[in-house]
């Protein structure tokens, strides 16, 4: 059985690794599957899974197993996510969340969740150990999600955490905040492992839009692999700048990462998904 992948990132003829989806979603995920591979132009396949790919003349040409892969409330841009669904026979979801809310609204094809997952070979080098009292913390993402950072900037200060922020933009400081300590990193890939564990902490505040609902958990999972601990509360900011508390949370993560979040595992979902699919087909036949 022939699989292809179509991504966002090709779609819209981005920058390789521009596009983090792409490459959790799909380029991992066919690098562990003997059958897929990324989809060319004019090429034949027995399945053909879109990766937030929106193109109506794209969709419809595809004579084959179609599954459309979602990792966000693109509903809300607007899209036309449901729209898009029709056009396919499954979808795969990156957060429970997602599955939920489109299941409301289709009830006549598969909705499934496969989680993002790592790619454990790419999350190199690992930091080996944590010593010494945390001196400083990392927050890396899209500029859009700025506004979740400043509601810590009261901790930082009263622990005399410098802050490094890797993004495709920089943060404007608000004028009270001027004295952080902070210094700016453009986001490059893979280059971003290696700042990454520079530091002591991973910084990801909690977002409390309607968006962040429906978020995975990717970044935590990226600075997991990384054996870096991940504060998202001041609770645990305070409890991470104690080395032995970091060593032991990158320890216990790092277990629970490689049984339940290596890319491997989705491959298996794919198939099982690919599998019901066609017993779906067949039942309808006979």
């Amino acid at each position: 059985m022939i699989v292809r992948f179509l991504t966002m990132e090709k779609e819209l003829n981005r920058r390789l690794n521009s596009v983090g989806s792409s490459r959790i979603r799909a380029r991992w995920v066919w690098k562990y599957w003997d059958e897929a591979d990324e989809w060319m132009i004019g090429e034949k396949t027995d399945v053909i899974i879109f990766q937030k790919v929106y193109t109506k003349t794209l969709i419809y040409q595809f004579d084959c197993i179609k599954i459309f892969d979602i990792c966000d409330p693109d509903w809300l841009e607007p899209r036309p996510v449901f729209e898009t669904i029709r056009q396919c026979d499954a979808v795969s979801c990156a957060t429970q969340p997602l599955v939920d809310y489109i299941k409301k609204f289709v009830k006549d094809k598969p909705v499934v969740l496969i989680p993002d997952r790592v790619d454990l070979e790419e999350h190199k080098p690992v930091k080996k150990k944590h010593e010494g009292r945390a001196k400083s913390v990392i927050w890396f993402g899209y500029s859009h999600n700025f506004p979740y950072l400043p509601k810590t900037f009261d901790y930082l200060l009263e622990h005399g955490l410098h802050l490094t922020i890797v993004a495709d933009k920089n943060l404007m400081f608000p004028k009270q905040y001027e004295s952080l300590r902070h210094s700016f990193r453009k986001y490059e890939y893979p280059e971003i492992h290696q700042e990454i564990i520079k530091n002591d902490i991973v910084l990801l505040p909690a977002g409390t839009d309607i968006r962040a609902q429906y978020k995975s958990n990717n970044k935590k999972l990226t600075s997991w692999a990384l054996g870096m601990p991940v504060a998202t509360t001041p609770e645990e900011l305070e409890r991470f700048l104690d080395p032995d508390e970091r060593n032991k949370e990158a320890k216990m993560r790092m277990k629970y990462v490689k049984k339940h979040y290596d890319v491997r595992k989705s491959v298996g979902e794919y198939k099982q998904l690919v599998s019901e699919i066609i017993r779906k087909k067949r039942a309808k036949i006979g």
